[in-house]
């Protein structure tokens, strides 16, 4: 259900009208009075409510936008952003970063397949390229914004296929169910990268052609060193970023 924001113009003042109604609405947005994912009001209902023309109110919503508060999506309208989702260089879950900072995610999922073939997938779990793999993909939200395309591999005789239901993997994160099956991941190697979204990525995430998009390939493995699963992941670079802490040798 779509907000209505207060606003009080001052037709007389010497501010523009644009940049009264983008300050008051930034201080709706300030105050909780929406959430990350709320559905934001249309430009249509705004110019009716408060008498304005529609350019008024778009260059009113795009400075919203260009700061990162608002987030425009194809087929969809506009939305409230998430304020960003940063992983630390720790070996977390997004359900589990996004739980813990009490984002409420969302999962859809796109398939759970059990013979994917996957050379780069296979080869990194240690198996034959034509090996068949079991292969989850999936879409997770907050609130109405998808976040991120998440993919994982893991071998034909995983002890968590038994858990990979598809309810149960719209409701917890993989790493839950790959733990609740004695599967604990203890370390990964994770690759970072950025690229252009395909054009079936940019449908499931909102995307036009200049947004960027982060990638990661991330290996998991328990205690004992021995592989667990993999995963390709694929971030809306508007909502993600990623904070590394180094240090110097003396």
């Amino acid at each position: 259900m779509t907000v209505q924001l207060p606003v009080a113009l001052d037709r007389g003042s010497d501010v523009p009208l644009y940049l009264q109604l983008s300050q008051q609405l930034l201080a709706g947005i300030e105050r909780g009075n929406v959430q990350p994912g709320d559905p934001f009001e249309t430009e249509i209902d705004l110019a009716r409510r408060l008498r304005l023309s529609r350019p008024t109110v778009r260059r009113a919503i795009a400075v919203l936008v260009d700061r990162g508060l608002l987030v425009r999506r194809r087929g969809v309208g506009t939305v409230v952003a998430t304020g960003g989702v940063q992983q630390h260089a720790e070996l977390n879950s997004l359900y589990d970063d996004l739980s813990a900072e009490r984002r409420s995610p969302r999962t859809e999922l796109l398939e759970l397949d059990t013979s994917t073939v996957c050379p780069r997938a296979a080869t990194e779990l240690g198996l034959p390229p034509r090996t068949r793999l079991v292969h989850v993909a999936r879409l997770r939200y907050v609130g109405a914004l998808p976040l991120a395309i998440l993919e994982n591999w893991l071998p034909p005789d995983t002890p968590a296929l038994v858990g990979l239901a598809p309810a149960r993997l719209e409701r917890e994160g993989m790493y839950a169910i790959l733990r609740a099956h004695g599967l604990a991941p203890r370390t990964a190697q994770q690759t970072f990268g950025a690229r252009n979204a395909t054009g079936a990525e940019r449908r499931l995430l909102g995307l036009t052609r200049a947004d960027p998009l982060l990638t990661m390939w991330r290996s998991a493995f328990d205690a004992a060193g021995r592989i667990i699963e993999c995963g390709d992941h694929r971030y809306r670079g508007d909502q993600y970023s990623i904070s590394v802490r180094v240090a110097l040798d003396d």
